[in-house]
This record gives structure tokens, sequence and C-alpha cells, in this order.
């Protein structure tokens, strides 16, 4: 929502020099004394996102629409948007997904900016879990991350992997309050439990 004087700048730096860098609906709107930026928004992110938001619509809890990944996107699927949905108009961005339904069909809802080296990314709707897993899992295969553990994880698991340099520690928090199984390839030790 809020940019300060001199954080586009420094955002475009992390990108050109290969950074990877997300933006969300709703972003670059005001300044640090809460006032909109001149210019259209996402304000002085507009460049970096290589897109102009038009208007953010804001839907009844009823009320949900579709964004479905374009072919070679990278992602697979649809997904539902719920709550707020941006109209938005790329400007070199290239588009990943867009909306299917009512007067927002065919608009995008997910781009990528190639910036120098790095991308910048914006979705420009609040999407369910599953676009969120999806978005994540490519992000991770284009940026060759490595995983903690090499399975798929339940919704609202995580797991990370820490070293003292000789030894490795893989750490699982289930954040749910339900009990949750995983599927392991590997044998561990439970610290905890033993």
């Amino acid at each position: 929502y809020m940019v300060r004087d001199g954080f586009s700048e420094r955002a475009e730096a992390f990108v050109r020099a290969g950074g990877y860098f997300v933006a969300t609906y709703w972003s670059g709107i005001v300044n640090e004394t809460d006032l909109c930026h001149p210019g259209g928004f996402p304000g002085p992110l507009r460049p970096l996102l290589g897109i102009w938001a038009e208007e953010i619509d804001s839907l009844s809890d009823e009320q949900s629409n579709e964004v479905k990944a374009l072919p070679d996107s990278g992602l697979k699927g649809g997904w539902r948007a719920r709550e707020l949905c941006e109209v938005i108009h790329p400007e070199g961005a290239e588009v990943l997904a867009c909306y299917t339904d009512d007067f927002y069909a065919g608009y995008p809802a997910l781009t990528q900016n190639h910036v120098g080296k790095g991308r910048a990314f914006y979705v420009a709707s609040r999407n369910d879990d599953a676009f969120h897993q999806a978005f994540t899992a490519m992000l991770v295969v284009l940026l060759k991350l490595p995983r903690a553990l090499e399975t798929t994880l339940p919704t609202g698991v995580v797991t990370t992997r820490r070293t003292d340099g000789e030894r490795e520690w893989v750490f699982v928090q289930n954040y749910t309050g339900d009990r949750q199984e995983l599927d392991l390839s590997v044998v561990l030790y439970n610290a905890v439990s033993g």
C-alpha cells in the first residue's frame, strides 16, 4: 500500500541485479505521508512492474472470480479470487494468468516483467491457497531453491533446514491445529519424541 521515497529505486536495482520481486493488488497507492502517488497506480512501482492498475473492485462474500493460467506460463490450473480484484493493463509485462468471469474476463490477474537479470511479478487479486501454492512452487523452480524436504507439504505445514556446517536439522512445523501426515523418502530422527 505505502511506498516510501527511494524504495522503488532500491527495488529496481535489486531486480536488475537478478532479484525476484513480488507485489500484490493495492501496492504503491500512497507515499509515507499517506498521500496518493500521482501518475496512476501502482505509483512509483509502475515502471518496475510493467503494469498500470485502472481500478480495484471489492467483491461481496458471495462473489468470486476465476483466475486461469495461460499456456506456457509455468503454471497450470485455475484458482478462485475473492474479496479484491484489480483491473490491470500490461505496460511491458508478460501476462501469466487472466480472469475468466464477469467484466474482468480476459484481464491479467498475474504478470511478470523482465528487468535486467531479474523479474518483477504482480498478483492483481486476493486468491485461494491453491494459487499461492502453485505460484510459490513456480518461484522455487525458477530460482532453483533447495527444499528442506523433497515432498509435497499439506497446507499449513512448513519445513526449514538449518546447518552448523557439519550437521543438518530439518524443522517441520504444523500451524493447522490438526494432525498432519507427510510422505517421507528419507529416515529422520524425531528430536522431540525420539
